[in-house]
């Protein structure tokens, strides 16, 4: 008991003799501890890419449509010029000034609308193209070209790296837009018609 009475006073005088005052433990709960300068961010802890759409679409497109009409009473072979209707482009449109890769983002537009979509920049054929095809007699027909187009808004957020031991957030946002692998065909007018003929169609 001794001995431990004589170092407590030890303590003490050595604290008094310098100026300083030892802090309570209430006294030390009452403040905010500042970030240790050497902390680590944990890795289970890194955001993880996220991405959110809205207003996706995939719609069919027809870029390229003709009519012919047979008017002869036997079959005929002809090669028709099939005109160009529209062009459809590939392409990612940013809202903020931190971006991510376009073909990131088509490649998730492509998994969010169940396609197969062209990279960023692809665009469809922007000039009319020659077809031959055999008419049957007193039908009229169309030929057509399209494609399935998709487009979204999308907000991605990932990770912006480890900063004073905390993990930071970026966001980028914008609009996507792509297009499937083109297709072409011959309707006959009259003929029930789905898809991208349904929108042919409308050119009988």
């Amino acid at each position: 008991m001794r001995i431990m009475r004589w170092v407590g006073a030890l303590v003490t005088t050595t604290v008094l003799s310098a100026g300083l005052v030892a802090p309570t433990a209430s006294a030390v709960g009452s403040f905010p501890m500042e970030p240790s300068p050497g902390r680590q961010c944990k890795t289970a802890d890194k955001p993880k890419s996220r991405w959110t759409w809205k207003n996706t679409d995939k719609s069919w497109k027809l870029t390229h449509a003709s009519r012919f009409e047979n008017r002869s009473t036997s079959k005929v072979k002809k090669e028709v010029t099939v005109s160009h209707q529209t062009t459809v482009t590939a392409g990612v449109d940013f809202s903020t000034s931190v971006k991510v890769s376009a073909k990131k983002a088509i490649a998730e537009l492509g998994v969010e609308t169940g396609l197969t979509l062209r990279a960023s920049g692809s665009r469809t054929a922007t000039k009319g193209y020659k077809t031959s095809y055999t008419f049957k007699p007193g039908r009229t027909y169309v030929l057509y070209a399209g494609t399935r187009h998709a487009k979204g808004s999308f907000v991605h957020k990932t990770s912006g790296g480890c900063l004073h031991g905390a993990w930071t957030v970026k966001t980028s946002k914008g609009k996507a837009r792509s297009f499937t692998t083109p297709t072409d065909g011959v309707l006959e007018c009259g003929q029930k018609a789905s898809g991208l003929a349904k929108h042919a169609k409308k050119h009988c």
